[in-house]
Formats: structure tokens, sequence, C-alpha cells
């Protein structure tokens, strides 16, 4: 079988999720339309996803690197394509009905097409369950942390952690008795505290999820390392801060962050909800409250 993937590391592990165990043992081909295609290499064994692969072909690696600012027309660049007829229209392929027919479409617009029509349900994540992470011994982590991911410098949409964030999310530390290993590729390091240990540009995408796998607790911005974070934790010990609004609809809950289903489960406009005032009756003839 040939399988297209035409998004970034999220979309790829996403989308993996959605193809069932006899589809990801039948690839023999990837199929490449993706200006991420490295990026994704560099982090999973696709021999470990797809234990019958034989070749890798890219069909188009043309794009921009810059946002459109205008609906696509016939002669623009563009970042990304969607389903795998837009290898013809945008690309430019010049493919055959019989070619296209034989390519497994797995881009994310064909998956929640899928999704949406009932012909696709989340199976399973190999990128977590077989996953070869190299050992992360030289970072000398502490035994119990909560791995934290503050932000992207890909694509700033309100999903970075702010002062207040920090605030609580140190508070929450601090209550758990944990520390918190920052992982980013970023030009921000991360605030100087006690309970941080900052390993910013320290560690490759192979490394950073050893770390995540090591962890006993995620606290994430909604990014790539967050679709991968959510095949390893349970509810009440993984939460995420996310951007765009789009990111809160349950679409894209299922799709990035499945098996997770109820954005209110999984992902927030902030990390208030870690430190919960407590409520204390000063007395209930005198009327009187006090937040904590």
């Amino acid at each position: 079988m040939q399988a297209l993937f035409t998004g970034g590391l999220g979309d790829f592990i996403g989308a993996e999720c959605f193809m069932t165990e006899e589809e990801k043992d039948s690839v023999t081909t990837v199929l490449w339309a993706t200006r991420n295609r490295e990026e994704i290499r560099n982090a999973v064994d696709l021999t470990s996803i797809f234990p019958n692969l034989k070749e890798e072909k890219i069909l188009f690696d043309d794009f921009s690197d810059e946002r459109p600012t205008r609906p696509w027309q016939p002669g623009d660049r563009f970042m990304n394509i969607g389903k795998k007829q837009e290898l013809n229209l945008k690309c430019g392929l010049n493919l055959s009905q019989a070619e296209l027919d034989a390519i497994s479409d797995h881009s994310l617009d064909a998956t929640l097409d899928d999704i949406f029509n009932n012909r696709r349900r989340w199976q399973s994540s190999r990128v977590a369950t077989r996953g070869q992470w190299p050992s992360v011994a030289h970072l000398a982590l502490p035994k119990r942390y909560a791995v934290i991911h503050p932000w992207s410098d890909a694509e700033i949409n309100g999903r970075e952690f702010v002062q207040a964030d920090w605030n609580n999310i140190i508070d929450h530390l601090v209550k758990n008795n944990l520390q918190g290993v920052v992982v980013n590729r970023s030009n921000t390091p991360a605030p100087r505290h006690p309970r941080l240990i900052d390993l910013t540009n320290q560690t490759n995408l192979k490394e950073t999820f050893s770390v995540i796998a090591g962890a006993e607790q995620a606290i994430l911005c909604a990014s790539s390392l967050a679709c991968l974070a959510t095949k390893m934790f349970p509810k009440g010990k993984i939460w995420l801060k996310g951007g765009w609004d789009h990111m809160f609809t349950p679409w894209a809950t299922y799709f990035y962050h499945g098996p997770f289903t109820n954005p209110n489960d999984i992902i927030f406009r902030n990390f208030d909800f870690l430190n919960p005032k407590e409520v204390r009756w000063a007395g209930i003839d005198q009327g009187g409250v006090s937040l904590l």
C-alpha cells in the first residue's frame, strides 16, 4: 500500500492513530508531500510503525515558508496541501486517476473526512507504543518530575505560557513535590526558578520524547509534542494550553489528542484550575466568605 502524508509532525502522529493495524502492516511505500518531512523522519522510526515499509518517495517539496494572505489561486505558492487531489491541482503532478486511486490518503483533511463520515475511528498509536527512544541518563533527571513545553517559536497563537501560567505551574509543582523539566527548541529560555530544570535547546526530538515518556505529569502547549504525550498520559496527569479556537473543538481533540474526545478534559485557556481557590465560610450568620 502507498500511504500519503502531507502535514506536520502532529498531523502525522494524529493520522497514524486512525489507521487500522492491517493498514499499518500493509504500507510498503510512504509518499511525502510536506515541508515537514525531515522533522517527521528525525522524530520517528518509520519501520516501527510500518514494518513492511520498502521505500519512501518525495512527490513534492517546493513549499513556501510564508503563510498565505488570500485563498489559493493558480500560480500561488503554498505551505501545504490538503487531500491527494491537490497533488494535481496545486502541485501540477498530472497523476492519472488510476495513480490517484492507488494512493491511500492519510492527510489531515482526508482523515477528518473519514472520521466525520464514520469510516474511521481511533485505533492505536504505534508512535507512542513502539517508539524506541534514546537514553537520557546524561541529563540526570529527577525521579519524579512534570515535563513542561511552554511554547513553540514556529507559531505564536495564544498557546504560549505567560507569567500567570508559570505562577500556577510553580505552585502546582510545590504542592505535588515535583520538579518541572522544561523541553523546547526556542530562542527564549524558561524562567529561572529552583523548581524548574531548563533543557531548552539541549535535546533533539527523540531525546525529548524520552523525557516525556519518563515524566509523572505533562504540562504542555498544544503542539506536536502534545500530540504524542496525549497517547502516554491519562486524564488528570496531562494538561494542555490551547491557542487557536479550533483547538478547543471535539474534532481537534479527537484527531490530535485522541484517545481523548472531550476538549474539557485536556485543553485549557490557562492553568488557573491547577490551583483552585478554597472557599471558607467565615460564618453563615455574618454572611462572610473568603477565597484562599
